[in-house]
């Protein structure tokens, strides 16, 4: 918690975060979490190679840290490389464990669309999307893709 106060507060410091979070990394070099934080903290302080690398650290501890495979999904966007954040999610999407988790992975990969600036087939995305949440009975998706449609 004290690595992500450094950098979620008014003035920001991503060192002292990063500081923090390699001490809790050396703490527990066998848990995936502090790599997983030390991956977002990366990424919030423009250091998307060094997120990656965290991320994919992070998976080698437990395969199935889902919110590391986001991470990798969630980067790769932003690098503006989407066929590998599309790539992620798809595999962030087999490693739910429940539908909330999934619909909004998949609500995630559809955005990436817009990232790309193919609006058409984020729209189109969106609504399938919908469509099988309002199927599914899933009215924190439904809540949730119906936000991003009305944009």
């Amino acid at each position: 918690m004290l690595g992500y106060s450094y950098v979620e507060t008014g003035k920001p410091d991503p060192v002292k975060a990063i500081n923090y979070l390699k001490k809790y990394a050396d703490l527990q070099p066998h848990q995936p979490n502090p790599e997983d934080s030390l991956g977002e903290v990366s990424r919030y302080a423009g250091d998307d190679q060094g997120s990656l690398e965290h991320y994919s650290h992070a998976l080698r501890i437990i395969p199935n840290f889902i919110t590391s495979q986001i991470g990798l999904g969630d980067t790769s966007t932003l690098m503006g490389n989407y066929e590998r954040a599309r790539d992620e999610y798809t595999k962030a999407i087999a490693m739910s464990t429940n539908t909330r988790d999934s619909f909004h992975i998949e609500y995630q990969k559809a955005l990436v669309y817009f990232w790309e600036g193919k609006s058409a087939e984020g729209i189109a995305a969106l609504d399938a999307l919908a469509t099988k949440a309002d199927d599914a009975k899933e009215p924190y998706a439904v809540y949730e893709i119906s936000l991003a449609a009305r944009f």
